[in-house]
């Protein structure tokens, strides 16, 4: 048996086919009722996918799908979200560069900018005892800048400090 190959599967039962019946020619019918000797129940359920299986992928594909879209929508919320705060920021930056170069007394200050937004600017001397002597008196200006966003208002604010000389 050293130099004889094993024969598996399916080789085994067409070489035991061939050499009962050399001429190719049969008149008895081949095994298990089949022409190729696999099964007839075996060839049928090889053959494609079954319903069952074809509905189970289509609802893990629809399951799939459904978180996908879910994601691309919190992606673009948070992509609109972040776009405001970006727009309302450069707006607060643009009033406070603006406030800071005027000659500035305390108060506060409301209105509406070029752009829509609401703002509100609060200008005070935040240490008026540590300044008394000086020259110099120092200002704080806080700039707060409101949009609409969803049912409720957002809210951006910065602040900035000057130094300006004493009107005496």
């Amino acid at each position: 048996m050293r130099g004889k190959k094993k024969l598996r599967g399916y080789s085994r039962v067409w070489k035991a086919r061939h050499r009962a019946d050399p001429g190719g020619k049969r008149d008895h019918p081949s095994p298990a009722g089949t022409r190729s000797g696999i099964p007839s129940g075996k060839r049928k359920a090889e053959a494609g996918f079954t319903l069952l299986e074809v509905l189970v992928s289509l609802a893990v594909l629809g399951l799939a799908v459904t978180v996908v879209m879910q994601l691309f929508s919190a992606n673009l919320k948070n992509l609109f979200t972040s776009e405001g705060y970006v727009t309302a920021t450069l707006e607060a930056q643009s009033l406070l560069r603006r406030w800071l170069e005027e000659d500035l007394s305390e108060g506060t200050r409301t209105g509406m900018s070029e752009n829509g937004y609401r703002y509100r600017v609060v200008i005070r001397e935040p240490l008026p005892e540590r300044t008394e002597n000086l020259p110099l008196k120092l200002w704080e200006v806080e700039v707060n800048v409101y949009w609409p966003q969803g049912p409720g208002e957002k809210a951006v604010s910065l602040k900035g400090m000057k130094m300006a000389e004493k009107r005496l």
